[in-house]
């Protein structure tokens, strides 16, 4: 009787485990995608970075257009830029934020989410 109980059990245990496995198998897989995908960023290797991106996307946008737009928002073209490019992220709770950019910047930054926020819940 007790071995008919342990039966269950072990199955159990067994489909926990591997579960488990897999489970840090695709993270492991996600993070090593991620990374080599951000150095491609960082090394302008973006012929890679777009054979890495899911391809129905191109059903949409054509890869050349896509090529085109990543290249002028990572290397710019803008004098005044000197094609150096920083990205941050708007967080208008962020004391930091408001000490390292200009008030105009944030300004635009603040219409800019808000003006996403607003299309994403009439699109809801």
């Amino acid at each position: 009787m007790k071995k008919i109980k342990l039966i269950p059990i072990i199955i159990f245990l067994t489909c926990s485990n591997l579960i488990n496995a897999q489970n840090e198998f695709a993270l492991k897989e996600i993070d090593s995608v991620s990374k080599t995908m951000f150095q491609s960023v960082i090394d302008k290797d973006f012929d890679l970075l777009l054979e890495m991106t899911y391809s129905k996307i191109y059903d949409i946008i054509p890869k050349d257009m896509m090529l085109q737009a990543i290249k002028s928002i990572f290397e710019g073209n803008d004098e005044n830029t000197k094609n150096t490019w920083k990205t941050i992220r708007y967080d208008s709770d962020s004391p930091m934020f408001y000490q390292i950019l200009p008030a105009e910047i944030i300004k635009h930054a603040k219409t800019y989410k808000e003006d996403l926020m607003i299309e994403s819940s009439q699109k809801n």
